[in-house]
């Protein structure tokens, strides 16, 4: 039973994945437009971090769900779930870093937002491990300055 649901999460948290894929790619498009505008920053530059942020929390989440019905024993430790944690911010940051800056600053501060509200979710859990609010609480210092950076570029 228990590798059961394991294949079924990990398909989920691969759809995820696939989901989150998708609009890095749409970054990479957002990125290469000549234009730029206000309008443009909150219609469809913003909406867009917005959701590729959320895809990329609950990616984390459904891989950390999946692992925990690993059908070989206990996957997710504490620490394990901080290092999780970590990986995704790590990835957010570089996409953000590298996607939402200059002319797609809007999908930058949209990221940001989402990924920090997450980080800020998990210290306020009460299941979350200390060692894994420590790490979130470091993710929302750098996704707020990381926010900060994409609207003066």
């Amino acid at each position: 039973r228990k590798d059961k649901i394991f294949r079924t999460l990990l398909a989920c948290a691969l759809q995820l994945l696939a989901a989150q894929s998708c609009m890095t790619v749409t970054a990479q498009r957002l990125k290469g437009l000549e234009e730029t505008s206000g309008l443009r920053s909150a219609v469809l530059d913003f909406p867009s971090g917005l959701n590729a942020g959320w895809l990329g929390a609950a990616s984390g989440i459904g891989v950390s769900l999946a692992l925990q019905y690993w059908p070989r024993g206990d996957w997710i430790t504490p620490n394990r779930s901080a290092v999780l944690l970590s990986t995704v911010c790590c990835y957010g940051a570089g996409v953000t870093w590298a996607l939402g800056q200059g002319n797609s600053w809007g999908f930058g501060l949209g990221y940001c937002l989402a990924t920090s509200w997450a980080c800020f979710g998990l210290t306020k859990a009460e299941t979350s491990p200390e060692v894994v609010k420590k790490v979130a609480k470091f993710g929302m210092g750098v996704f707020a300055l990381l926010g900060v950076s994409c609207i003066a570029s």
